[in-house]
C-alpha cells in the first residue's frame, strides 16, 4: 500500500457504505464496501491511518449518530452540506454509489470540504432540535385536518367556515351536523367523527408540546433572555438556539443572517448588479420563526423598540413583506449578540438616538 496522505469519501446508506480512499497520485484509489457502523467504518481505514489520513468526508444526509461515532473513534471527520455537494457530484454523467464517493474524496483531495462543511450540533441540542420539527410537523397535520373537515362539511352546504378553538371544535361541529340533518336531510356524522377525533388529537398533543417547549425555553438561561425581545416566544428563541448552537462560529455578527438565508442574492455581470430574492440557505424552519417573529414586531403596537421603530419606518419605504424579512435579518443579529454579551435586552441602547 502507498505511503499517504489519504483522503476518504464515505457515501452512506441504509446499510451499506460505500468507502473511496484517494491518495495523490491518480492511481492510488482504494474502493471498499462496508456495513453503515462506526466499528465497521473504523476497521476498513484502520489500515490507511498509517499512510497519514488526512480527512474522512460524508454527507449531511448521514444518520447524526454515526457521525458522532465516527468522531469518538478519533477520525479526521467532515460533515459536507449535502445539496452543495450534489453540485460538485453531478458532474459525472452517471449517478452511482460508487462515483458519489469518489466525488466525496475528491472533494476532500482537492480542499474544497473547508467550503462545503456544516455544523453538526450535539446529541442535547439535536433532542431540543427534534420537538421543533415534530410540532411543526404536528401543526401541518393538523391544518391538514381542519381543511379536510371544513371542506367536507361546506360541499354538502355548511356555513362553517373556520373551525372554533379545539375546547368548542366538537360542539359547534355536532351543532351544525344536526343542522344538516334537519334542513338538508344529510348525515355526515359517519365521516365526520374520525376527522374530528384526529383534530382533537392532534390540538391537545400539540398544546401539551406547546407547554413543554415554554418551560424548555423559560429554564434556559440563554433563551429566557432572548425572549425579552418583543415579538421572540419560546418557539422562536429555542429554534435559533438549536440552529446556532455555538455563537462563537461566527467571525461577525451580521453573519448569522446569510447563514440563514435572509441575505438577498446578488446577480453581477460586467458593471450590472442585481440584488434578488433572500438566499432561502440555512434552516427553513427557523428562517419562519424568525419572519413570524418580525411581522409580530411590525405589526403588534406594544412592541417598543428601536428595531420595531427602524423596521415601521423601512415598511412605508419599501412594503410590509420586504420589511419583514428585513427586521427579521436584524432580528437574527440581535439575539446573537444579545447571546455572545450575556446583556438583558435593552429596547433603546442609545437614548439619545430614540
Amino acid at each position: 500500500m502507498p505511503v499517504g496522505p489519504w483522503w476518504i469519501g464515505l457515501d452512506v446508506g441504509e446499510r451499506e457504505t460505500r468507502l473511496c480512499a484517494q491518495g495523490m497520485r491518480k492511481e492510488d484509489c482504494i474502493e471498499k464496501v462496508v456495513p453503515s457502523t462506526g466499528r465497521a467504518i473504523a476497521a476498513a481505514v484502520e489500515g490507511l491511518l498509517l499512510g497519514s489520513l488526512r480527512e474522512v468526508v460524508l454527507e449531511s444526509g448521514s444518520p447524526p449518530a454515526l457521525v458522532r461515532q465516527l468522531r469518538q473513534i478519533g477520525l479526521p471527520l467532515t460533515v459536507l452540506d449535502a445539496g452543495k455537494a450534489s453540485k460538485f457530484l453531478a458532474i459525472r454523467q452517471n449517478k452511482t454509489d460508487v462515483n458519489d464517493a469518489r466525488g466525496l474524496a475528491e472533494i476532500a483531495r482537492t480542499g474544497q470540504s473547508r467550503v462545503l462543511a456544516v455544523h453538526i450540533k450535539s446529541p442535547e441540542i439535536q433532542l431540543l432540535r427534534s420537538s421543533l420539527v415534530l410540532r411543526d410537523q404536528m401543526i401541518k397535520q393538523k391544518g391538514a385536518l381542519s381543511s379536510a373537515l371544513r371542506s367536507l362539511l361546506r360541499v354538502h352546504g355548511s356555513s362553517l367556515t373556520r373551525l372554533p378553538s379545539p375546547t368548542r371544535v366538537k360542539t359547534e361541529v355536532s351543532l351544525e351536523l344536526a343542522r344538516l340533518r334537519s334542513e338538508l336531510e344529510i348525515d355526515l356524522a359517519e365521516q365526520v367523527s374520525p376527522i374530528l377525533q384526529l383534530y382533537e388529537t392532534f390540538a391537545g398533543v400539540l398544546h401539551a408540546e406547546d407547554k413543554r417547549i415554554a418551560r424548555l425555553a423559560a429554564a434556559n438561561p440563554v433563551t429566557s433572555r432572548l425572549m425579552q425581545v418583543p415579538g421572540v416566544g419560546s418557539v422562536t428563541s429555542l429554534s435559533f438556539y438549536t440552529a446556532i448552537e455555538d455563537p462563537w462560529r461566527f467571525e461577525r455578527a451580521g453573519d448569522v443572517g446569510a447563514y440563514l438565508g435572509l441575505t438577498p442574492r446578488v446577480k453581477q455581470s460586467g458593471g450590472t448588479a442585481l440584488r434578488l430574492r433572500i438566499t432561502k440557505a440555512g434552516n427553513k424552519l427557523t428562517r419562519g420563526h424568525l419572519v413570524m417573529a418580525a411581522n409580530v414586531i411590525l405589526c403588534h403596537a406594544a412592541s417598543h423598540c428601536a428595531l420595531a421603530d427602524w423596521g415601521r419606518s423601512l415598511a412605508k419605504r419599501v412594503g410590509h413583506s420586504k420589511a419583514k424579512v428585513a427586521v427579521a435579518r436584524k432580528l437574527a443579529v440581535l439575539l446573537l449578540i444579545l447571546w455572545r454579551s450575556g446583556d438583558d435586552f435593552q429596547p433603546y441602547p442609545w437614548p439619545s438616538r430614540r
